[in-house]
């Protein structure tokens, strides 16, 4: 069958004739793509986008099947001792299943998920384990060759000039668990394993790029229809959720797609929160380049599943929902840098992969950024 023309984004008209310059009007010539399940689904968004929800690791909605559990005095889940035990069990045969990974350098391993997905991990290993009583944990284990991962990683953003590096194999725990916005549960007997509730989700870069590609679409199966009005939608509303983040006077670090999930009851969630920005980048450049790298692992991804190459639209419907204009005047500057030459080789081949856009489509990005 052949492959449908992607559906064109039209510009958004001159500011001048808005009454609210950060303001991105309905296009309908894009509402015509929409289907009536798409539909639905972008109704609810923009009904949950007009009243932000706040949440915390508190949250119920994130604790899965634990909500009701008790809570150590770190906000972290307790078990009962029969829970515990079974865990425990469990965790030995996780921890064997992954004792002797090697380093993942150019390939990862696949995130364990139940749907299709097509997203690998680098720096950790996951698995999803079952308790007898039905209850679900995301088990995640920083294998013991992952520091080889960790090091050429730091090292590849340096080059590029990104300043952020991950977190060392030594201090992976207590970084994970204090940044998490996810519950996490208490499990002090391995500081290579984190476990967190499992809520059924779906991965956000699948969401957007790969979602052609996906059969089973697990607990999600709204996104089998997915329009790309419906992956905007998603689109501001996760920018509500790194804009929570900066609220809470945090920031993110690479804050890309992959690094994304959305639940099946269609709620964005930051995960992955092991890289932190260098202590010398003022708080004002960290929340740009949040927002910076979301543009563009969003950019990219619409490019691959939906061919898009007019990114202006975007650009300004993502910056418009982040509305802060002095972050907004930062982002401009950041893109705005000269790269030295030597970032200008090492981004061609680590910035295309961490970003999944190609210096080309990154180019066009940046004047979309400039000309907002």
């Amino acid at each position: 069958m052949p492959k449908e023309k992607p559906p064109e984004i039209p510009r958004p008209p001159e500011r001048e004739a808005r009454t609210n310059p950060h303001e991105v009007e309905s296009r309908p010539a894009m509402q015509e793509q929409v289907t009536e399940l798409d539909r639905s689904i972008v109704q609810e968004l923009r009904d949950r986008l007009q009243e932000p929800q706040e949440h915390s690791p508190q949250d119920s909605s994130l604790s899965g099947d634990f909500a009701d559990s008790p809570r150590d005095d770190k906000g972290r889940i307790i078990l009962n001792a029969q829970a515990k035990a079974q865990l425990e069990k469990k965790m030995e045969s996780h921890k064997k299943m992954f004792r002797f990974s090697a380093p993942s350098l150019f390939s990862g391993a696949k995130t364990a998920t139940e749907y299709d997905s097509k997203v690998a991990n680098f720096s950790t290993r996951t698995d999803i384990v079952e308790l007898e009583n039905g209850q679900k944990v995301f088990a995640v284990y920083n294998y013991s060759t992952s520091w080889v991962h960790r090091a050429l990683d730091t090292f590849m953003k340096k080059m590029c000039g990104d300043r952020m590096a991950k977190a060392s194999s030594r201090d992976w725990k207590g970084v994970f668990e204090a940044r998490s916005n996810v519950p996490i549960i208490a499990y002090d007997g391995d500081p290579r394993v984190v476990l967190m509730p499992y809520l059924p989700n779906m991965n956000a870069y699948d969401l957007f790029a790969n979602s052609s590609e996906i059969k089973n679409f697990g607990p999600c199966p709204w996104a089998q229809s997915m329009t790309t009005e419906g992956k905007l939608a998603f689109g501001e509303a996760i920018v509500d959720e790194v804009k929570k983040v900066h609220a809470s006077g945090k920031t993110w670090g690479e804050t890309i797609l992959p690094n994304m999930i959305i639940t099946a009851d269609r709620q964005p969630v930051i995960v992955d929160p092991e890289t932190q920005y260098d202590a010398d980048v003022s708080l004002a450049e960290q929340r740009a380049r949040d927002v910076k790298d979301l543009i563009f692992s969003m950019c990219g991804a619409l490019h691959k599943s939906e061919g898009i190459t007019d990114y202006q639209p975007v650009v300004a419907r993502l910056l418009a929902r982040y509305s802060d204009s002095d972050i907004v005047t930062e982002v401009k500057r950041v893109v705005s840098q000269k790269p030295t030459w030597l970032q200008k080789i090492f981004r061609a081949g680590y910035e295309t992969a961490r970003l999944g856009i190609s210096p080309q489509e990154q180019q066009k990005v940046i004047e979309a950024i400039r000309a907002y």
